[in-house]
């Protein structure tokens, strides 16, 4: 189940993944090792410069933060900045889109 879940963040970051997934084991009674926790490190980072491109890579974060079945709770929180950061760049896109408006009439 934990493999699954990293699977499903590692396939829906596609190139944001900077690395994983990493596992956290523990020893279960019949002496095997099991996979209890794990992460996939992905690039949350906006693009400088480029709210329309910001947009677009917020919006692959949320993807990738809730392609698993049961989101966990750092999953929802990633989701949550991403969709601040998707929300922050569509403000820039409509003020920059305002200023080329404006631009046009003068």
């Amino acid at each position: 189940m934990v493999r699954a879940h990293e699977r499903a963040h590692l396939a829906a970051g596609g190139e944001l993944v900077i690395s994983g997934p990493h596992y956290v084991y523990r020893r279960g009674p019949d002496g095997r090792l099991y996979a209890v926790g794990g992460d996939v490190v992905i690039d949350t980072s906006g693009v400088p410069g480029d709210p329309e491109a910001t947009l677009r890579k917020a919006e692959r974060i949320i993807r990738a933060a809730l392609a698993p079945l049961n989101p966990s709770p750092q999953d929802l929180r990633v989701a949550l900045r991403a969709q601040m950061m998707a929300m922050q760049a569509r403000l820039e896109v409509a003020r920059e889109r305002m200023e080329e408006g404006h631009a046009y009439r003068a």
